[in-house]
């Protein structure tokens, strides 16, 4: 019998760490530059107060999309390699049946058609493959599974150039001064991408308070990476760390749990 060689796939997670680790760092020196400002802007009847963004530096998105498209398309070959090994090791022959064999993503439970795919590989590990399937059920904490969101990206990135967004993050409480504290504010955070002029915090009161100013408002900003569609609370992106930081964990447990089936 082949042994299960799944080195190819290994070495494709870690050359998609060594990516992320890179980009990591130079996300982290970006910040450092205080790339943003603020300031405060008050209307003339002193009945709404704002912090406006002034961009002193933009990050280099472009190439930051490309070496985040390099690491998606990395994970996604991981798999593939993944199961390539698989059906080299369960061949009577150590070559697999067809000529081209991918690691199936489904939403849905699949339908014969598409079982065949894996229909040559054993029981145990199609049963495998199975469980880690999206349509299992939704992964805790994000809006859109981790391996649809690796399908969706990898194959629109053979088309188009991936879409990132500088999103506003305002952090610890704000606390405005006034003059009347009985007129309760209404306070909104915007929390989409920012550029020159945005208002990241809005603070509306229903009657003038010339002596108002913002105290401890912190803002900062994240790359985000677009999901294929929102889920049902209109949540459309998430910072990239996050992100591909559960997506290389997911990969990883695939694999060993593969290795693990294969003994």
């Amino acid at each position: 019998m082949v042994v299960l060689n799944i080195s190819s796939a290994r070495w494709k997670v870690e050359r998609a760490e060594a990516l992320l680790d890179g980009l990591d760092k130079e996300v982290k020196a970006w910040h450092k530059t205080k790339p943003y400002g603020f300031t405060t802007r008050i209307n003339e009847e002193f009945t709404r107060a704002s912090i406006v963004v002034k961009v002193n530096r933009h990050p280099p998105i472009v190439r930051w999309s490309l070496i985040i498209s390099d690491i998606f398309h990395n994970l996604r070959s991981a798999l593939d390699q993944l199961i390539w090994a698989v059906a080299v090791q369960e061949s009577p022959t150590g070559i697999p049946l067809f000529e081209k064999i991918t690691f199936p993503i489904w939403d849905d439970p699949p339908n014969s058609r598409q079982m065949q795919r894996i229909e040559t590989l054993s029981l145990r590990m199609r049963t495998v493959i199975e469980s880690v399937q999206p349509y299992k059920g939704p992964y805790p904490g994000l809006a859109c599974h981790p391996l649809r969101m690796l399908r969706e990206i990898d194959n629109t990135n053979k088309h188009q150039l991936l879409m990132l967004a500088t999103e506003t993050v305002a952090q610890g409480s704000i606390r405005l001064t006034v003059d009347e504290v009985q007129d309760s504010p209404v306070i909104v955070i915007y929390r989409g991408e920012m550029k020159d002029g945005t208002e990241v915090v809005t603070t509306t009161f229903r009657h003038p308070h010339p002596k108002m100013k913002y105290e401890g408002v912190k803002v900062s900003a994240i790359i985000a990476i677009m999901y294929p569609e929102p889920d049902a609370t209109g949540r459309d992106r998430d910072d990239y760390a996050v992100l591909l930081g559960i997506i290389v964990h997911l990969v990883n447990i695939i694999i060993d749990t593969v290795a693990a089936a294969a003994g």
